[in-house]
């Protein structure tokens, strides 16, 4: 049986919290993860998005299979808030610092629109 999913009801949202990241900053996550070993997906968002918005309906189905992260890059939604100049290369040290942080592993990076480059960089 086919699961259906009604795009009019919001998304239940995973609880979220911030993860300081030492000599960066404090930055917001969503971490889905179930005890033992699995693979970790790990979201980044578009600009001006959030990564509820771009990822939210996502969180449920992928934590099926695998261990899921999420993270507000700088400067949008709950992210690290900054005085320096806005760079890729800041927001994909700042993701490989929660995957550090988290210590998940061997991870898969996707990104939508501004987080595609974001991944390659990571």
């Amino acid at each position: 049986m086919e699961k259906v999913v009604d795009l009019a009801r919001p998304a239940r949202l995973p609880p979220g919290r911030y993860l300081h990241l030492p000599g960066r900053g404090r930055t917001y996550i969503r971490h889905l993860h179930r005890p033992g070993r699995r693979l970790t997906v790990v979201l980044l968002h578009g600009w001006a998005a959030t990564a509820d918005l771009n990822w939210g309906t996502s969180y449920a189905a992928l934590s099926e299979q695998f261990d899921v992260v999420s993270i507000d890059h700088r400067g949008h939604g709950r992210g690290m808030r900054s005085t320096e100049r806005f760079t890729l290369e800041h927001c994909a040290d700042d993701v490989a610092g929660v995957v550090s942080q988290l210590d998940v592993g061997a991870s898969i990076i996707v990104g939508y629109s501004m987080g595609g480059p974001i991944a390659q960089l990571v």
